[in-house]
Order: C-alpha cells, then structure tokens, then sequence
C-alpha cells in the first residue's frame, strides 16, 4: 500500500552549483520545495538510512535550510524514527517558505513507511548521479 511520495529533482549549473527540487506528498497533503545546495547534499542522510533503524531510539535526520521567518531559503527537514516498541517506522517531514505573513507557510506531516522501504531511499539516494539522472523517486511502502 503505497503511504507517501519524495521526489527530488536536481539542476547542475555551469558553475557546479545545484538545485534541488523536492515534493512530498501523502493522500492529499502536498509539500514543494527548492533549495541551492551541492550534488552530494544528501549523502550523509542517505547513508545513515541504508542501516536504518539500528535501534528502537534511532533516528535519522537532514535538514536543508534552517526555520526562521525571513531566512532567504525555505525549510526542509526529513526525520525517520521508530514510533512504538514493535519497531513501525516513520518519516516526519516539516517544510516552511519562511516568508512573512501572510504568505507564511508551515506544513508538518508524516508518512508511514517499513524500515526496508526507508532503507531502500537510503539506496536512491546515496547513488544518486544527478548527471545522468536528474530525478529520483521513492514511494513509501507499509505491509
């Protein structure tokens, strides 16, 4: 059963500079964001969640942006952890434009996922050639 959705895009300009393009989605709730950052950004996140979870306390987290009304980039953060003691997963997803009212905008909403399946965004990620493909995505799968 399909619980949610990551896409990322991504553009490398003449510089080396990248733009990564990033939707959420679950049902009917729908977050996009982009952001400037370099073609490894989600290396460290990715590899953390191929071994995802190695305990009940475990958590897996990155953050693009930081979360203060008018910062010049929007917000992002992607947060997979346990949520009971029989080990069910989750990824926690916060994205806010940090612009100011009234064009503010916060969403946080969560998507269930199997550790596999989290594992397996672990994977897209950290092979992730964004040359010679610019986009990725990761559908979340639960029992």
């Amino acid at each position: 059963m399909q619980q949610g959705k990551i896409r990322v895009a991504a553009t490398i300009d003449n510089d080396g500079d990248c733009r990564l393009f990033l939707k959420v989605s679950k049902l009917d709730v729908k977050a996009e964001c982009a952001f400037w950052g370099h073609p490894d950004q989600f290396k460290d996140y990715a590899d953390a969640l191929k071994s995802f979870p190695r305990s009940l306390s475990d958590c897996v987290v990155t953050e693009l942006g930081e979360e203060q009304r008018g910062s010049c980039q929007p917000y992002l953060l992607l947060k997979a952890s346990c949520y009971d003691d029989m080990g069910h997963t989750v990824l926690q997803v916060i994205t806010n434009n940090n612009l100011p009212l009234p064009y503010a905008q916060r969403l946080e909403f969560c998507i269930e996922a199997e550790a596999a399946s989290l594992n397996q965004l672990g994977v897209l990620l950290a092979h992730w050639d964004i040359e010679q493909t610019p986009e990725v995505v990761w559908e979340a799968r639960i029992s």
